[in-house]
């Protein structure tokens, strides 16, 4: 398809999205869960079955179903950002941070509306940049992406350009980075599983000394709840001792988080390359 061509009917429907009522929405978002788990439910539940081993077959079913939904309405929640009731805590953490003049780090976890810590922070008036895609696979989703940044007021950068990293945080703001298992980068065990997560933060801390924070969402009664919490790096005997050990402990408090509210997390992608090892 034509990038271009591509960019404006994805242009066009968030313009149709952002005005779309309540429960027109709430209904494209349970096709768009119902397709999802139809698609790769399989996927799901067997991610679901080495995280949650003790949960029995309907428990899991009812989760993947559950997150099913929540993953399509995260894909149509940009176009209803400044609608989405939250409520941030833990912003005093942040700007703690903050007043050791060499920015924070911010590890961000893909669970709820995206970038909706980052919309909140920057309401606050912190300063705070996000990290979005290159692009280089679709384009039109990047360009799309910036345009919604643009307009909700969201700083960002582009991933793929350490300097505008290290200038973010010479500049003491705030830079968060969203933790993809797509990216492919060092060894980690996620869920008893060996698979392999990016470095990004680790390494970036280690170099810059900027403290490394960790946010993820919950939600309570249709209010999302926005978390901020420290993350205290330990050393060890060499640099990349160091880099796995504090990778794997994110990874680690990743779990936790995920485990807490399970309904919440996007089981539908296949993170751990189950499809070759299960059939639909």
């Amino acid at each position: 398809m034509n990038q271009r061509f591509a960019y404006k009917c994805g242009l066009i429907l968030f313009k149709i999205l952002e005005i779309c009522p309540s429960p027109l929405l709430d209904l494209l978002t349970k096709i768009g869960g119902i397709i999802l788990d139809r698609l790769h439910g399989h996927i799901a539940r067997a991610t679901l079955k080495l995280a949650l081993p003790e949960a029995d077959h309907s428990t899991i079913n009812i989760i993947a179903k559950k997150a099913a939904y929540n993953s399509a309405k995260y894909i149509l929640s940009p176009s209803q950002l400044y609608k989405t009731p939250y409520k941030l805590h833990d912003s005093d953490i942040v700007t703690e941070a903050l007043k050791l003049n060499r920015g924070a780090i911010i590890v961000s976890l893909h669970v709820g509306p995206p970038d909706l810590g980052t919309f909140a922070l920057t309401k606050e008036k912190i300063p705070v940049s996000t990290v979005i895609g290159a692009g280089k696979q679709k384009p039109w989703i990047n360009w799309l992406a910036k345009d919604i940044m643009h307009k909700a007021g969201i700083p960002f950068i582009q991933r793929g350009n350490p300097i505008n990293a290290l200038k973010t945080l010479r500049k003491n703001n705030a830079l968060i980075l969203h933790i993809d298992m797509r990216s492919r980068e060092a060894p980690v065990t996620f869920f008893g599983e060996q698979t392999k997560a990016p470095v990004s933060a680790i390494n970036l801390a280690l170099m810059t000394g900027a403290p490394l924070l960790f946010h993820y969402c919950t939600l309570k009664e249709q209010v999302w709840h926005l978390h901020f919490e420290p993350f205290t790096m330990t050393d060890h005997s060499d640099k990349k001792k160091t880099v796995s050990a504090n990778l794997q402990a994110l990874i680690n408090r990743i779990e936790d988080v995920i485990k807490a509210d399970p309904e919440l997390w996007i089981w539908h992608y296949d993170r751990l390359k189950l499809r070759k090892r299960i059939k639909k």
